[in-house]
């Protein structure tokens, strides 16, 4: 059974950074006590957290993307910003909850998809930065749109999906862990469902020939304690529907975690009439980048228990946006007293002048 609860703060990083510390760890640590935690003879195997949509990184964590120095359209400062905010929050929840596992639900980058080969190699250097993995923590990264594009204009190439996989593994793949089977999918190829290139097409045969492979393994349909179903788009945003039935009944995931919409949301799928059971849960994960323009960004931190049962939860990331735009109408404020300044003495100079 998954529950849910929502903890919002208005505590954001200040510009003082021994404050901005110290009042982020009080949040923090505050948002301990709201950490699933399993009890009793169900006692926490290990905990997840899932990264959403910052277009990097455990707990479930969606859309980080990561800015880097290069990316286009934003000021410097402001992307500057963007990963402080993103290395400040990962650093202290890493320090805090202690996961054993990271997964970022895709769009670790905001725009690896076309990132040069240097751009890249900077792209992996900023989310070393960004994303320091400690020992004994495994990282999972799924493919999403900004990574590998899929959506809008932004057409798959090979030497991206080559680059990517090269980095991160397969994009579709099976990972045990501790008697826990978590599925990674790419569900990105199925975002555009017109005017395919042959890549797209590929990546679409290439998910098609692991649903089948997975259906006929029946050493990977041993009965584990959970199964966890990580995927970029919700089930539910893909334009097939016959696929998403497809998807849920054959791999028959007790959970499903997604991002790619940047806000939190919780659907229930059926397992179909061949698989009797409780309907499937799935579970949206909010962007934890305010790149996205949400007013309210979050991970999600689950614990799995000894008997499988997963317990997950929303920890909502300090607002950002209301400090600043306090830093905007303040910095404007004293420029216009430095302009004031420089003018009044610039006129008593003339009037001296003239006198």
């Amino acid at each position: 059974m998954i529950s849910t609860i929502q903890c919002r703060s208005v505590l954001a990083r200040d510009s003082c950074k021994e404050l901005t510390k110290i009042k982020t760890e009080m949040w923090f640590k505050s948002a301990e006590n709201d950490i699933p935690k399993s009890r009793g003879e169900h006692c926490s195997r290990y905990r997840i957290f899932i990264v959403c949509r910052s277009s990097i990184l455990r707990f479930p964590c969606s859309d980080p993307h990561i800015q880097c120095s290069f990316a286009q359209y934003e000021p410097w400062l402001f992307r500057r910003d963007a990963d402080g905010y993103l290395q400040s929050s990962y650093s202290l929840l890493m320090s805090t909850l202690k996961p054993q596992m990271v997964i970022v639900l895709g769009d670790i980058f905001a725009e690896g998809y076309k990132a040069s080969l240097q751009e890249w190699r900077d792209y992996l250097q900023c989310k070393d930065t960004v994303f320091p993995v400690s020992d004994g923590v495994q990282f999972v990264v799924l493919p999403g749109d900004n990574d590998i594009g899929g959506e809008g204009s932004d057409v798959m190439k090979q030497e991206v999906i080559s680059r990517y996989t090269s980095q991160f593994g397969p994009m579709n793949d099976v990972i045990k862990h501790g008697g826990i089977t978590l599925i990674k999918l790419n569900t990105v190829c199925h975002i555009r469902s017109r005017n395919m290139n042959s890549i797209e097409s590929q990546a679409k045969l290439q998910l098609d020939t692991f649903l089948q492979q997975y259906s006929k393994n029946t050493s990977l349909q041993q009965e584990p304690k959970a199964t966890i179903l990580l995927s970029h788009v919700p089930l539910n945003e893909l334009p097939n529907y016959a696929l998403r039935d497809e998807i849920v009944q054959t791999l028959r995931p007790h959970y499903v975690f997604s991002g790619h919409v940047h806000h939190s949301d919780h659907q229930l799928h059926s397992p179909g009439n061949q698989h009797r059971g409780s309907p499937v849960e799935e579970f949206t994960v909010p962007t934890c980048s305010y790149r996205m323009g949400q007013m309210y960004m979050g991970v999600g931190a689950a614990t799995v228990g000894n008997d499988g049962t997963v317990t997950y939860r929303v920890l909502w990331l300090p607002q950002r946006f209301p400090f600043l735009i306090s830093y905007i109408i303040l910095g404007s404020f004293l420029l216009s007293i430095i302009l004031c300044m420089m003018l009044r003495r610039k006129m008593l100079k003339l009037v001296s002048i003239h006198s």
